[in-house]
């Protein structure tokens, strides 16, 4: 079946682009300091990201349909048309040399297994391209986890667009992160309402540019000029740095798991809409923002689990990771796309009477958060690694660990805040009514990934654990006990 319609025009065009890529053989730019660690990652550690759609459309698609706008989307999209490579000893950001698309229909397959299997996906990365699309055109039937991951407004929406289907990616985390993903979901099915309406499509506008790498190695040089000048500023950020990681505490609380190798597993949640519209104005009541105060529910429910275990200390050091986007400080345009995510650490002692006294806790964490973010945290890293040596991050053999590691952080937040506006309103013929991604770091020393967005008024949050580091038992504990604590302290006096 001959799944995507061209015209001769269209022909021409794409043997043109295709003479002309090979002349200059693709090659674009260095890699840059962040493309450059998740592509290591990726090699070393098998770190990937999975996104999971859930869509309804006016009538049934197929494959053909799907393909036809994930192509389109490949020729409009450049960091889609990117894969890191080697040349001449150097790491190399380079356009695919080939149209090459991985995309699969599974007819009758376990949606969820699909999402979390294609988190740690291995690409051709000789010819890409580094990202895949997996098509699941059949209503799923894995009753417990539709029902986990149905919305409020999902009835409404089937109302209209009554067809029911799933869609999983995956991406090499080198070409694409958080930001950026919204933004091609929402390229995606602006396409998708194309081919089912049978517009047409000009894949000769672009959707996005890449990165502008030069001005992250600016800000990267005043943060090295700084930190040569102030050798006392330096010692003290590599000090706060390595408390990061500090003493894995729920570790020696509860049993060591034996599961080998270690992965991701996932637990969504989605709080209900009222519950969510409450605990945002409580948060602006406190000037404090959502993400400050859902890591302060974050960090009440690991001190509740060590009460629950019986770890009776008056403070507890917990070390929380977030990813940030970076390209507020280095102010590239919106459509630059690719991986400007970089790693913020936020270390604090937590007192064990944190939900009595939440929303003082919740002000400070968000002051030092803010002091953190003023500071450009997430981009000290390399230049710190630059200059000592000192990195925080702790790591575990692919084959598992035989005793449970001495120190790890908590958690790490990855938040791409309400994503509503952006994804909404693609057309007559398609919409979301539900959407998440999991962070394939099995590898890296963290018990867990927090993902957290808000989606037509509720917010969602996936806790995807290492199996290496926490046992199912106490996942669940912490994935429930957030919640049931964020309603508590909204209403708190």
């Amino acid at each position: 079946m001959h799944c995507l319609g061209q015209d001769s025009g269209q022909l021409q065009r794409t043997r043109e682009i295709s003479a002309d890529m090979s002349q200059s053989e693709g090659w674009l730019r260095p890699a840059g300091y962040l493309e450059q660690v998740q592509s290591k990652l990726y090699d070393d550690n098998n770190v990937g990201i999975s996104y999971v759609l859930r869509i309804v459309t006016s009538r049934e698609v197929n494959d053909c349909d799907v393909k036809q706008a994930f192509i389109h989307l490949l020729r409009k999209t450049i960091n889609l048309r990117m894969l890191p490579q080697m040349r001449d000893g150097q790491l190399w950001m380079r356009e695919l040399q080939h149209e090459e698309l991985d995309f699969q229909t599974f007819g009758d397959a376990d949606v969820n297994a699909v999402y979390h299997n294609m988190a740690t996906y291995r690409y051709n990365m000789n010819v890409g391209p580094a990202w895949a699309v997996r098509f699941l055109p059949l209503s799923p039937k894995q009753v417990d986890y539709i029902k986990q991951t149905t919305m409020e407004n999902a009835d409404t929406k089937l109302k209209t667009l009554p067809h029911v289907s799933h869609i999983v990616m995956s991406f090499h985390h080198s070409i694409t992160d958080g930001c950026t993903n919204v933004r091609i979901i929402r390229h995606i099915m602006m396409l998708l309402n194309d081919v089912i309406a049978g517009n047409p499509i000009d894949d000769s506008q672009q959707y996005a540019q890449i990165l502008d790498i030069k001005k992250q190695e600016l800000i990267s040089q005043e943060l090295e000029n700084a930190f040569k000048a102030d050798p006392d500023l330096l010692k003290a950020r590599v000090e706060s740095l390595m408390r990061s990681f500090p003493e894995a505490l729920l570790s020696k609380a509860y049993p060591q798991p034996s599961k080998r190798p270690p992965k991701m597993v996932c637990i969504p949640r989605i709080l209900d809409s009222r519950s969510t519209a409450n605990f945002i104005s409580r948060c602006k009541k406190e000037g404090i923002t959502v993400h400050t105060g859902f890591s302060s529910v974050i960090e009440a429910s690991i001190v509740q689990a060590l009460l629950d275990a019986n770890c009776l200390q008056d403070e507890f050091t917990i070390g929380g990771l977030h990813c940030i986007d970076q390209r507020r400080y280095f102010n590239d345009v919106e459509n630059a796309y690719g991986n400007g995510f970089g790693t913020m650490d936020v270390t604090t002692d937590v007192s064990k009477d944190i939900v009595a006294n939440f929303w003082s806790h919740a002000k400070q964490y968000h002051a030092k958060f803010k002091d953190q973010q003023r500071r450009m945290n997430s981009m000290e890293l390399e230049v710190i690694y630059k200059l000592t040596g000192k990195n925080p991050f702790v790591f575990i053999d692919s084959q598992g660990i035989d005793s449970p590691l001495p120190r790890v952080a908590s958690y790490i937040t990855t938040n791409v805040r309400d994503v509503t506006k952006i994804l909404s309103n693609f057309g007559q013929n398609v919409d979301i009514i539900y959407y998440d991604w999991m962070s394939a770091v099995q590898e890296i020393g963290y018990e867990w990934v927090s993902s957290i967005h808000t989606f037509n008024g509720q917010l969602l949050h996936n806790l995807h654990y290492n199996t290496q580091l926490m046992d199912e038992a106490l996942a669940l504990k912490i994935a429930d006990s957030i919640f049931e604590i964020l309603r508590q302290v909204v209403e708190q006096p």
